[in-house]
């Protein structure tokens, strides 16, 4: 290069977090470094390269940083020019990458407490320890941060940080959202009435709330939503991640009670609740549903000579889907009217928080007794059958919140004025959970000429629970 010719230089400025949004940070380094292209007769190739709110340490791409280094690589850059080294890196594994740029380009790091020969071994040294440094006070403010963190969180209050729960009007749960809260509220509600996550998310989307990404709803994201502990007023540190720790109640107002969100969880984590396969939502009442009387299998819905049925996948039995649905509608319509109704009196008050705890306590203790027999604590036979115990009373906790969960589907079709009416008026999928938990539909094989006879209800068997 000519002597005579101006250095080309690039500026760049990052700020790691601007709680206000005002980048004062950011037009505090900027006029530093422009202070000093001028005083040392840079030319600056481009607009400076700014990133606001982002930063250094983390595993994301800088983007900025990424424009940066594809300038020196392609020879527009002569001259880097940051405020710090930090402002460029607080990683080791970047830095390392800088210096081998450094040295295949030529480029010149200069910052406003000197320039960083990155040439030579004690130039690269030297870098080598503020990066370390820069590192190191990252991870004593994190530390600080997570005590700071935990200690809000036990003490009620919301973090600020992640993005805004849907159904609150900021990150700090301080006011509830005028449309949203309703809507969650609501969606908890039909979760336990026997909706699904499916119909749920329609409903959400047609009402045009998004997501926290501004998206449309899905199955998946209706149950991320409707597993958040905060809507039950519950303070978890770390609520989206598997090691949460619940710290205390909240400050903030929920959404739901604390009775129905344990029921809600119940619902979302049974292994049983399955949506059809290939993933499509059911459309048919009995389709999952239905026994086949000569192998008992489940039956399901299929396409049989331009006919609707269910059929047995083991064996050729079909039967068509219009009668069956519209027989075992009428069926536990009238069963419903009935003066009475289902006893639920035998399950009412089921404490469906402690056997949720008492779930998570058995399975921690599953996972030790491997250890305590590796340790010689326990005998081989000792840890099978402390394991076959624990597993038992876990299926029989299961079948118990199962059934609890049941009763809430249950709930607001009793409480209506014509139960029967309620039911026959009710989503498909909650007409399937009362169904589900009343009664068991057993198909049997017609005779031939199956699409000629009249139907004969004395083929369908219901056993009520």
């Amino acid at each position: 290069m000519n002597s005579t010719t101006a250095l080309r230089g690039i500026i760049y400025a990052r700020q790691s977090l601007d709680r206000n949004g005002d980048q004062l940070a950011i037009t505090r380094q900027l006029s530093e470094c422009e202070r000093l292209c001028t005083q040392r007769g840079y030319t600056q190739v481009a607009e400076p390269i700014m990133e606001n709110d982002t930063s250094a340490s983390s595993t994301r791409k800088r983007k900025g940083y990424t424009q940066l280094l594809a300038m020196v690589k392609s020879g527009q850059v002569d001259i880097i020019v940051a405020y710090s080294v930090d402002r460029l890196t607080r990683k080791l594994s970047d830095l390392e990458a800088l210096i081998d740029l450094v040295e295949a380009t030529g480029v010149t790091v200069v910052t406003l407490s000197g320039d960083l020969d990155l040439s030579t071994p004690a130039g690269r040294l030297n870098a080598r320890i503020l990066a370390s440094v820069a590192r190191g006070e990252v991870e004593t403010k994190a530390a600080r941060q997570v005590l700071r963190n935990r200690q809000a969180v036990k003490a009620g209050r919301a973090l600020a940080g992640g993005m805004r729960t849907i159904g609150y009007v900021d990150r700090r749960l301080s006011e509830l959202h005028p449309t949203e809260a309703p809507l969650i509220t609501a969606g908890y509600e039909q979760l336990v009435a026997g909706q699904s996550a499916r119909g749920i998310a329609r409903q959400w989307n047609e009402a045009g709330m998004v997501t926290s990404r501004g998206g449309a709803w899905n199955s998946n994201t209706v149950k991320m939503a409707l597993t958040n502990p905060r809507y039950a007023g519950i303070a978890v540190y770390r609520s989206n991640r598997v090691n949460s720790e619940v710290m205390g109640i909240g400050e903030w107002q929920p959404l739901v009670s604390r009775d129905v969100w344990d029921t809600a969880q119940t619902i979302l984590t049974d292994p049983a609740r399955k949506t059809s396969p290939g993933g499509q939502e059911r459309k048919y009442l009995m389709s999952g549903l239905a026994i086949c009387a000569e192998c008992g299998g489940v039956m399901r819905s299929a396409q049989v000579s331009g006919k609707r049925v269910y059929r047995c996948p083991r064996l050729n039995l079909t039967r068509r889907v219009d009668q069956v649905d519209n027989f075992v509608r009428e069926v536990v319509a009238a069963h419903l009217r009935q003066p009475g109704g289902p006893d639920l009196a035998a399950s009412d008050g089921v404490d469906t928080a402690a056997l949720r705890s008492e779930l998570a306590a058995l399975s921690s203790k599953m996972e030790r007794l491997p250890a305590l027999w590796m340790d010689g604590k326990l005998t081989e036979a000792q840890m099978v059958q402390g394991t076959a115990d624990c597993q038992a009373r876990k299926d029989a906790i299961s079948t118990a919140l199962a059934a609890a969960a049941g009763e809430w589907a249950l709930g607001p079709v009793l409480a209506a004025v014509d139960p029967g009416k309620a039911f026959l008026e009710a989503p498909l999928d909650v007409q399937r959970a009362v169904v589900s938990h009343l009664v068991t539909v057993t198909l049997q094989r017609l005779g031939r000429g199956t699409w000629r006879n009249p139907f004969d209800p004395s083929s369908i068997t219901l056993t009520w629970h």
